[in-house]
């Protein structure tokens, strides 16, 4: 090509030159991949974020949950450049977390072949566990608790089972990284990076931090029933007003009423229930139910 341009530039328009061998037609293969693949991504981000908005009925939470996606990939594949060309785990002796050498030139990188195989498993793994978290936020929210509480409360019972998972998960892709083949060990360590990061990082702090803003957007068109339980940002006679309506504190601040109608008390150990490890320091009841006190409220 340069040739060619070269040969129009001194007046010879008529000129091409043209190439054939094994490596010219590699470099043909690598520069359209590339030039492909970010088409192929987007197209795929696109039909994902679409089926997600039509299954969930909410409009806007696509672009909430796009930036969570895109962040935690440009960790991923900076953290494998980190590793395979700057060698900064090559101390450790591994061979899976050891870049490949060129002779005479030094680091090798990350082969052509690896975004091609794992951008688009990567927004698959992104985008797992933020709908299992988004699902869950979105029945508490269903069933009277308000924004934020819905997100603290779905955090609290999806947390261990989206843990267990993503450990598994990442244990499983370990075993890539064992073998002698850079390309799968570098597929290996994205995979495993990627799925820690956003098990404990993006499905703990970012997404509950992009749907704490605005939180009414995250469900626009649809609607949601008025908010009936709020702890979250409320004083101390907002808590207790709380409370007092379902029973168990007096409107005044004092003690649990002994007299709570048994409809108050299942009306609240219906949202608690299993999740009374939501509520630190809930008092029981005769029945064994859990029932947050004042404090209990506040503290959360």
């Amino acid at each position: 090509q340069n040739a060619t341009e070269n040969a129009k530039s001194l007046g010879f328009e008529g000129v091409t030159y043209k190439m054939f061998s094994p490596s010219a037609i590699m470099m043909d293969r690598i520069k359209v991949t590339n030039d492909r693949l970010p088409i192929a991504f987007l197209g795929c981000a696109l039909v994902c974020f679409t089926l997600i908005a039509i299954a969930l009925g909410a409009a806007l939470i696509p672009f909430k949950l796009l930036f969570t996606v895109i962040l935690p990939i440009t960790w991923a594949y900076g953290a494998a450049l980190y590793v395979y060309e700057d060698g900064v785990l090559e101390w450790i002796g591994f061979p899976g977390l050891a870049p490949t050498y060129i002779t005479h030139s030094g680091p090798a990188g990350l082969d052509w072949t690896v975004p091609m195989f794992t951008l688009t498993i990567m927004l698959g793994l992104a985008l797992d566990y933020d709908v299992f978290l988004f699902e869950r936020v979105w029945e508490f929210r269903e069933e009277g608790f308000g924004d934020n509480e819905s997100i603290q409360l779905a955090l609290s019972a999806t947390g261990p089972t989206i843990s267990a998972a993503g450990m598994i998960f990442a244990l499983t892709f370990v075993a890539m990284m064992l073998g002698s083949m850079a390309i799968t060990n570098q597929m290996g360590f994205i995979f495993v990076f990627s799925i820690v990061v956003d098990t404990f990082i993006v499905r703990t702090v970012l997404v509950p931090s992009m749907l704490s803003l605005n939180p009414c957007l995250n469900y626009w068109p649809s609607k949601m029933p008025e908010p009936r339980h709020l702890w979250i940002g409320t004083d101390r006679e907002k808590q207790e007003t709380f409370l007092g309506a379902l029973g168990f504190v007096s409107p005044g601040g004092g003690s649990r009423h002994q007299d709570s109608s048994l409809a108050s008390r299942k009306s609240l150990a219906s949202y608690t229930g299993s999740y009374a490890g939501s509520f630190p320091d809930s008092p029981r009841s005769a029945t064994g139910s859990a029932m947050p006190s004042t404090t209990s409220v506040k503290g959360l």
